[in-house]
């Protein structure tokens, strides 16, 4: 999902592919059982990584320092590598933390 939905929403590399995840793949004729069993592992990657991505912000607050910015390829390019002066969220379980941005906003990884 790239749509904005809360106060703040982190997009690890632009949201586009979860890095350790294959690659985003047509798989046909996949019915929800093979979803849920783990016959097909591309679906459930990204929600597993997710987890784990929130358990490692619990043991380490600086690990997914974030950059707010209003689209991935100024990003990319260098153009939010800079961190507001209420300082930059981390994304996790410390997210709560940052009271930098009260509009919505992208925080890219």
């Amino acid at each position: 999902m790239s749509q904005v939905s809360g106060h703040l929403d982190f997009f690890p590399n632009g949201g586009v592919h979860m890095p350790g995840c294959p690659q985003n793949i047509e798989i046909p004729n996949v019915n929800v059982e093979d979803i849920w069993n783990g016959v097909v592992n591309f679906f459930t990657c990204n929600h597993m990584r997710a987890i784990k991505y929130y358990t490692d912000s619990i043991t380490s607050s600086s690990i997914f320092t974030s950059y707010p910015c209003s689209n991935y390829s100024t990003y990319q390019s260098g153009g939010c590598k800079t961190c507001p002066s209420a300082g930059c969220p981390k994304m996790g379980h410390f997210a709560d933390t940052y009271r930098g941005v009260t509009p919505p906003a992208k925080c890219f990884i």
